[in-house]
Parts: C-alpha cells; sequence; structure tokens
C-alpha cells in the first residue's frame, strides 16, 4: 500500500497544456511549459502502460483536490452546474464529489488516472503565477515517481496472477470456509502457492535429521493463506495465543477440510472485510473483492461484480424500514420546529446540530464516503441498515446528552475543577485542560501506579485532561491524547504558566481575561449548566427522547398507541422487519450495524426514571463494577417484572460473577418476556456450555443463530459440534470393540 499524500498530490499537476496552446509556449522557450508537458507525457505515458482490468482502487486511495491545487474560480463554477455531477462526471471518474472547495475523485483502474490528468489539466488551464506554477510541477514530480514505485507492484501483482491460473492439485478456491482437521478452527481462504523444493512436510517444521529434500506428494504441494475465525483463535488456537498471529495462518492443504454446517459458514474477524464484499450463501463462501478475484482468476465462485440476491420477504422489509426510519425523522422533526423553526438563528445550536442530522436522513444522504465513490447500486438490506444506522445515532445521541445531564445534576460532589480549568498533575507535572468529568471513577483505578499514595481513590471524581504536548514528552517520554486523573492529583495550574499546547475540538475557546478555555455548548449542556436559552433545549430534547421510546416501545411490542404518527410508522419499522434485515446480513458490518439498532429497541422504556436506571447500572458494567451493576438491574426488574433488557443485563452479571443458576433464571426470565431476545439465548447457551450440557447449549446457540447468523457464539456452537462428534466417534469404536 502506497502513501496516501503521494496519491493526492496529483492535483496540483497544474498548467498542464490545452491542445493547441503547446506550440505556443515551447516556440516562446518556455521553461516550465516544457516540463509541463513533458511531465504531461509521462503520466499519461504510465497510465496507458496499465491495463485497465487492474483494480487499482486497493493502491490508490480516493484523490483529494483543493485550492491552489486546482483552480479556484474553475472548481465553483463546476459545482455549480452540477448538481447531479454530469459535468463532474464528464471531466473526471464517475462518482467524482464536487463541493465548492474540494474535488474528491476515485480511482478504479488506469482509465481514471488517465481523466483525473487531464480533468487537472483542464480545470488549471488558467495561468498561474511563476510560485504556484514551481510548486504544482514540483508535487507533479513527486506523484510520477510514486506512480513509477507503485508500476513494481503492479509487476509483481502480475505475476502472481500468471501462477494461480494453473489450479493442479489445488482442492480449495479462494473464499471457501475451512475448518483444520486436527486443531479445529476455522477460517476463509485468502491465497494460495506451491511448495517447492521441500519435502512432503511444512519446510518450516524440517528438522536436522529431515533436511533431505524430497518429491512432494500433490496434497502436500499446497498451502493456503487463511483468516481465523476471531473467536476459534482463542478457542483452539493455543499456539498462536502464545505469541503467533492470531488473525492469518499458513496451513497444507492435507491438513483442511471444508466446513458444511451452514451456521458455521460465517467467518468473524475485521480481516475478512480485507479481502471480500460479503457472504454469499448460496455457494457457502465469502465473495473475493476486486483485487483477490484478479489475482487469483480461476478461484472465483461468485464474482463480486454479481449483483445480491435478496428474497421478496427482504425487498419489501427492507423497503418499509426505509420509510418508516424516514417518517421517525419527519416525526423528530416537527418536534424540533415546535420549537424554534430556525434554531441556529436563536443560538440553539444543539437543536440545529439534530435538525441537520434528520434533515440528512429524509434527504437519504446515509452512505459513507466508500459507498457514494465506489460502490455501484447498494442492495435494500445494505441501504436500510444505513438508514437505521444514522437514526440510531440520532436516538443515542440524544439520550446520551439527557443522560449525562442529570448524572451531573445529582451529582452530590463538590467538584473542585470545571470544564475548561487549565490544571496540573501533582505527580508526574503535565498541565492539560479539563473536557469531561465523572462523579466518580467509570472503572476499577484501585492498581493504578499514580494512585497507591491515595486513600479510597475510588470516592474522588475523575477528570478527562487533554494534556500538554511537550509536557507529556517529559512525563512519559512520548505525547498521550488524553489522561483520566483522580481530583486528589490535580491543581490549579499557575496563571502565568497556562500557555499550553492542546489539540482541543475547534469550537473550544480560550478566554484571555480567565486564562481557561470555554467549551462548546453540548458540553456545557451535559455538565448541568444552564444554557441562555430559557430551557428551550432541555424541554425538547427531552420530548424528543419520550417521543422516541414511544416509537422503539411500539415496534418492540406490535401494539398500537394513541398516537396515529407513530402507529404508521411502527407498521414499517416492526420489530419483525428489523429481524428479517438482520438474518439477511452478508457480512458482519452490516449484522453489526442492525443488531445494535435492535438492542437499542430492547432497551427503550416508557418510564424516564427506570432507562436512566438502566442506562447508569450499564455504565457500571462496563466500568468493572459488576455487583453495584447486578443490585440496580435487579432494582428495576422489581419495579417492572416484563423488562426484558434488564433481566438480560443481570444475568451477564451472575454470570459474570460465577452464578450458574441464577444467571440461567435470569436469561429464562428474558426469553418470557421477549422470545426473539437473541442475545439471552446466547447466554442461556454460554451457561449450559459452562454446565458441560453440550446438548442444551448447542439447542440454544442454533435458535440464536437462526435470528442472527453472525452471532459471536458460533464459536462456541463449533467446540460443542466438534466435541459431541468425537463423543460419538468414541463411543461407536468402543462397541465395535464390543461386538
Amino acid at each position: 500500500m502506497y502513501n496516501q499524500s503521494l496519491y493526492l498530490k496529483h492535483g496540483t499537476l497544474a498548467n498542464l497544456l490545452k491542445k493547441g496552446e503547446s506550440r505556443r509556449l515551447l516556440s516562446q522557450q518556455d521553461n516550465q511549459a516544457r516540463i509541463t508537458v513533458a511531465l504531461y507525457r509521462q503520466l499519461l505515458q504510465w497510465s496507458n502502460s496499465v491495463k485497465d482490468d487492474v483494480p487499482l482502487n486497493y493502491y490508490i486511495p480516493p484523490v483529494y483536490l483543493s485550492p491552489p491545487r486546482i483552480d479556484r474560480d474553475t472548481l465553483r463554477l463546476m459545482s455549480v452546474k452540477s448538481g447531479d455531477s454530469k459535468v463532474a462526471a464528464s471531466i473526471f471518474p464517475k462518482n467524482t464529489i464536487v463541493k465548492d472547495d474540494q474535488l474528491v475523485v476515485p480511482i478504479r483502474n488506469s482509465a481514471d488516472v488517465k481523466k483525473l490528468f487531464r480533468g487537472v489539466f483542464r480545470l488549471n488551464s488558467k495561468p498561474a503565477n511563476p510560485d504556484k506554477q514551481k510548486e504544482r510541477i514540483s508535487v507533479a514530480f513527486d506523484g510520477l515517481k510514486s506512480l513509477n514505485e507503485l508500476s513494481k507492484a503492479l509487476e509483481d501483482l502480475g505475476k502472481e496472477r500468471e501462477k494461480h491460473l494453473d489450479r493442479e492439485n489445488v482442492k480449495y478456491h479462494v473464499g471457501q470456509v475451512v475448518r483444520h482437521k486436527l486443531e479445529e478452527w476455522r477460517g476463509v481462504i485468502i491465497g494460495w502457492k506451491r511448495l517447492e523444493g521441500a519435502s512432503g512436510k511444512d519446510p518450516t517444521q524440517l528438522t536436522s535429521l529431515t533436511t533431505k529434500e524430497y518429491a512432494l506428494d500433490a496434497e502436500d504441494s499446497i498451502k493456503y493463506s487463511i483468516v481465523l475465525d476471531v473467536g476459534d483463535a482463542h478457542l483452539h488456537y493455543a499456539k498462536r495465543r502464545e505469541g503467533g498471529n492470531m488473525a492469518v495462518a499458513e496451513v497444507l492443504q492435507t491438513d483442511l477440510e471444508l466446513v458444511e454446517e451452514e451456521e458455521l459458514l460465517r467467518i468473524r474477524s475485521s480481516n475478512v472485510s480485507e479481502f471480500f464484499t460479503r457472504f454469499d450463501s448460496a455457494s457457502k463462501s465469502f465473495v473475493p473483492n476486486e483485487i483477490l478475484e484478479y489475482e487469483y482468476p480461476k478461484d472465483t465462485m461468485i464474482s463480486t461484480s454479481a449483483p445480491t440476491q435478496l428474497s421478496d420477504a427482504t425487498e419489501a422489509a427492507a423497503e418499509d424500514i426505509i420509510m418508516g426510519v424516514k417518517e421517525t425523522a419527519a416525526y423528530m422533526r416537527s418536534i424540533i420546529m415546535g420549537y424554534s423553526s430556525a434554531p441556529e438563528s436563536r443560538n440553539l445550536k444543539i437543536l440545529g446540530f439534530f435538525l441537520e442530522k434528520l434533515d440528512a436522513i429524509l434527504e437519504g444522504d446515509v452512505l459513507e464516503m466508500k459507498d457514494k465513490l465506489f460502490n455501484k447500486e447498494l442492495p435494500s438490506n445494505r441501504l436500510a441498515a444505513l438508514h437505521l444506522q444514522q437514526l440510531l445515532n440520532f436516538i443515542v445521541n440524544v439520550g446520551e446528552l439527557l443522560w449525562e445531564r442529570r448524572r451531573a445534576r445529582e451529582n452530590t460532589k463538590e467538584n473542585k475543577f470545571g470544564l475548561g480549568d487549565i490544571v496540573t498533575h501533582k505527580v508526574y507535572g503535565f498541565r492539560g485542560v479539563v473536557v469531561a468529568w465523572d462523579p466518580e471513577p467509570m472503572m476499577d483505578v484501585s492498581m493504578w501506579d499514580g494512585l497507591q499514595h491515595i486513600d479510597n481513590p475510588q470516592d474522588y471524581p475523575f477528570y478527562h485532561i487533554i494534556p500538554d504536548h511537550n509536557d507529556c514528552i517529559e512525563a512519559f517520554g512520548a505525547e498521550r491524547p488524553s489522561r483520566y486523573v483522580c481530583e486528589e492529583n490535580l491543581v490549579v495550574c499557575p496563571s502565568d504558566q497556562r500557555s499550553i499546547d492542546v489539540d482541543l475540538d475547534t469550537e473550544w475557546r480560550y478566554d484571555l481575561d480567565e486564562k481557561k478555555y470555554l467549551p462548546p455548548l453540548d458540553l456545557k449542556f451535559k455538565s448541568g449548566v444552564d444554557l441562555e436559552d430559557d430551557g428551550i433545549t432541555e424541554a425538547c430534547l427531552t420530548e424528543l427522547r419520550d417521543a422516541l421510546s414511544q416509537v422503539l416501545v411500539a415496534c418492540r411490542e406490535g401494539e398500537e398507541t394513541g398516537n396515529p404518527d407513530i402507529n404508521e410508522i411502527t407498521t414499517k419499522m416492526s420489530m419483525a422487519n428489523v429481524l428479517i434485515l438482520l438474518k439477511s446480513a452478508e457480512d458482519m458490518e452490516l449484522s453489526t450495524i442492525i443488531s445494535e439498532s435492535v438492542k437499542e429497541i430492547w432497551k427503550a422504556h416508557l418510564n424516564p426514571d427506570l432507562r436512566w436506571d438502566l442506562d447508569t447500572a450499564v455504565a457500571h458494567l462496563l466500568g468493572g463494577k459488576v455487583s453495584k451493576a447486578l443490585k440496580q438491574f435487579s432494582e428495576i426488574v422489581d419495579d417492572d417484572p416484563t423488562y426484558a433488557e434488564a433481566w438480560n443485563k443481570a444475568s451477564t452479571c451472575e454470570f459474570m460473577m460465577g452464578n450458574m443458576d441464577a444467571s440461567l433464571a435470569a436469561a429464562q426470565k428474558t426469553v418470557e418476556a421477549l422470545p426473539t431476545h437473541f442475545q439471552a439465548m446466547n447466554g442461556l447457551g454460554l451457561v449450559h456450555f459452562e454446565k458441560k450440557d453440550l446438548p442444551s447449549a448447542i439447542h440454544c446457540f442454533r435458535e440464536s443463530m437462526e435470528i442472527d447468523p453472525w452471532s459471536p457464539v458460533s464459536a462456541r456452537l463449533s467446540v460443542c459440534v466438534d466435541t459431541m462428534r468425537l463423543s460419538e466417534q468414541i463411543q461407536g469404536n468402543q462397541q465395535e470393540d464390543n461386538k
């Protein structure tokens, strides 16, 4: 992979001559023009030397062009004329994004590279001052140098492609899911190679007594590169846990077999997305991305360009969810507009921020940059998931603001320091800015070195500090982005030492008179400070939270409410439709987006106090305060025995504390209240697994994976299945011996 900055400089190729202009400039003996012409020709020559079918987007990232690298006036004119991107598409590669101050150009192949060069030439045809022209020529040289370096990588890629045209004795394909016969972990094949000049065993395993070379058996001549399932790697692959590579294995063909069980085919690993676009249920394999498909031209079981095939039920559910999300956004927008039709003009910046997010959802602006630049038309299930993700972000942001504000206001401890204060660490001496605080530490700090001199540090407030760069280097030997510090370790920094070098968001402002930083509105709101808005922001956010709770509870319960707007939404964004979407997910990322949306629906409650208690208990759980969290979850289910998510979290706490029977009982309560709660099914399976009741564990895991095929319990299910199979084989052998 090549340095992105080198490729971004392609956009600085300026003053590339129009046809007909080169003769005029050359006749004037313009040295810069001569150099420019030579550069332009070499760049085009490079483009022509690379075949169009080589997927360059895996080597060259999107090119970001801004003035003065391209002519500002021409860019603005193109932006005005390219509302539908047709003007940009006629000059630059497909899906180029045009803004007033920036151009973002995707590079797929050599044809796109050529179009980029010519497009920049056209935009920069207007004469530039000598300094700009000289600078642009300089970076053009750097760009050409980088392309020439890329040529070597492309040459190597071509050689690998030639090797992989011959599949003689190659049993498995790239994208297939295999299992190691002895070590029993699963993984997906990302490549293979032939071994030459070694014995039939793995050359890395040869000893001094086995160094003589023998002819390879056909089966032993092929070695595969495999991305391991992350769960399997931890459960099975002890050798890798001891310091080896947990992500990728190199294995001989004789040691592998195909995975046949449907529920065990989806490999969970963050590395999978580097090589594959999705999982294809029909072929029971992963679909290689363009670069892998190019390198292994005869391995492809299904092409990356093949459209995703979705069932009619999935298509219908996806369409309903998109409409439901947009109707929810419209409903939330109407609430904000009821408080102010122009929040920004009334300095209601927080409401303006949320209004902007809702407008983006209503306009369908939910795609990430990579999707806008490279993807063809997205399948409906992915598009629906991206809509859900944006709505989820909105819900979480509203809830987080109100939760943190209430936590700050209910804090009975008096803080010594406020947001924006510049402080000094008593022990390590670094200075920094307070950007947030917690009434008590959000994690176990009992073993921290810097707290051993403090009695009961968990009883003090803790502060999030952005430290001075140079102070950190002096104190720790390197920069640190942030520090989490006990109040007892801090003092106010002397006023004559408050000139510090810190990385703060642009919304922070420094007050010269007070010699402290002024926080942005959202942080002031979270910390409990009253804004100068007559309480409008808090009132509006509270109404948004309550309305969203009604929507999510109705989606979960499937019951009509007294609000026709909500009833219209829940028929489309029903739990049944969301679970259809979850089952259709073709990769781990998509599954995670949908499952996180499901979890937010589980947490919803019409009583804001119980929801506050749930979020507070979850914070304790995440901070390692399991007993404290369990106590609060127990109090919640006493108040509302039907609150399934509180039962589920209580089950998690009991499991972490080793109380298997109590964990089992709480998980059963969860499923009784919400039969499709797949996370609670996972919990039931894990308890049975710990109790060595493998048939029951298998039953629970399979029930869960029927709803959520990408569930992380697949690794445990694999262990159960392998153990049961081995047990049956042993019993069969014993029966044969007894005959």
